[in-house]
């Protein structure tokens, strides 16, 4: 009977459309340059945590994150600009290694 069930209910799993505002919902909190790298590591968790919960993609991993950074982080926006610029790939596994060196 399990069986049955599961073969009737596989097929093409459609993806609802996440939006910022989904993000926003979860109350993520910006994230500062003065942070410690105690403090980094949590704030990027607390992200992986909501990327899960609200089942976002690579890129809006990246456009959500880089909406809750502080003024004085946005530099790290810039050198995005300029990666895709050159052709070089950034995914959130890049973002989360720079904004660590931050």
């Amino acid at each position: 009977m399990v069986h049955t069930l599961q073969g009737q209910l596989a097929g093409p799993v459609l993806r609802h459309r996440v939006s910022v505002n989904d993000y926003l919902r979860h109350n993520s909190s910006k994230f500062i340059k003065k942070a410690t790298l105690s403090e980094t590591d949590d704030w990027i968790y607390n992200n992986e945590k909501i990327f899960e919960v609200i089942d976002c993609n690579e890129e809006q991993k990246l456009i959500f994150s880089t909406f809750m950074l502080a003024w004085e982080a946005r530099v790290l926006v810039e050198e995005h600009e300029l990666m895709t610029l050159k052709g070089e790939d950034i995914n959130w596994v890049t973002f989360h290694y720079k904004i660590k060196k931050f």
